[in-house]
């Protein structure tokens, strides 16, 4: 099965995860609603964002472009102090295994990841509008 750039995308991302103090944290601490603040790395930046973190280890994330919304679905889960996310397209077979640590800090979740076609990383910054 041929993969999309987006999933071998996503499938190259590397972070140093980053959860404040290391505190150990549970997935009640990370649960909610987060909403896209900033980003970079955009040919054209959407005109919305949406991370929403259930608190069964379910996630969904919604990004606006003019009148197109692309939707990724996926799982996150806690381990210590880190909070580490899986992310594939709706509609697509569920693909746990691409388990990445992300930066998470007081509210704040950072997804940072390379482009296809080789141009600069692209990174999406979710403040935390609400808790689950």
């Amino acid at each position: 099965m041929k993969k999309s750039p987006a999933v071998l995308c996503w499938a190259m991302v590397a972070l140093v995860a980053s959860c404040g103090s290391g505190d150990v944290l549970g997935p009640e601490d990370v649960a909610g609603t987060y909403v896209l603040e900033a980003t970079t790395g955009f040919d054209a930046a959407p005109a919305y964002g949406v991370l929403h973190l259930a608190s069964n280890g379910e996630l969904e994330r919604r990004l606006g472009f003019g009148e197109d919304e692309i939707v990724w679905k996926g799982r996150y889960r806690v381990r210590g102090s880190t909070l580490e996310i899986a992310l594939w397209p709706a509609g697509t077979p569920d693909d746990p295994s691409l388990y990445r640590p992300v930066e998470y800090d007081a509210g704040v979740i950072v997804l940072s990841y390379g482009r296809p076609n080789d141009g600069p990383d692209i990174t999406e910054v979710y403040n935390r509008a609400e808790p689950d």
